[in-house]
């Protein structure tokens, strides 16, 4: 099966999750498929996207080694979804590209 397991709701559908929502744009600039996928369990999608600002907020890394740890989490984890939009966000913080492929010697 190429396709998700779990179709992703639709954000029109599920207009009570609408601050976790805001807060998925706050923080990523995005909704990711994998919370609209956790929207079934809304209670579980609020606890994670609540862990991920506290991680950003409370950290004492600069953002963009905040997210060039993303992006080699999310490569190791072989997770091509989150490489997208991690190495996405790691470009917007202006991060040059040698540095990005260089992430695998650290």
């Amino acid at each position: 099966n190429d396709g998700p397991y779990l179709q992703p709701l639709k954000r029109e559908d599920i207009p009570e999750l609408k601050p976790l929502f805001d807060m998925s744009m706050d923080l990523l600039g995005f909704i990711a498929n994998d919370l609209l996928t956790l929207a079934r369990m809304p209670a579980v999608a609020q606890k994670i996207i609540e862990f991920s600002i506290t991680v950003v907020d409370e950290s004492t890394l600069p953002d963009d080694l905040i997210n060039l740890i993303n992006l080699l989490a999310s490569a190791t984890s072989g997770c091509r979804y989150c490489v997208g939009h991690t190495a996405n966000r790691t470009s917007e913080y202006g991060l040059q590209a040698e540095k990005i492929a260089a992430i695998w010697g650290f």
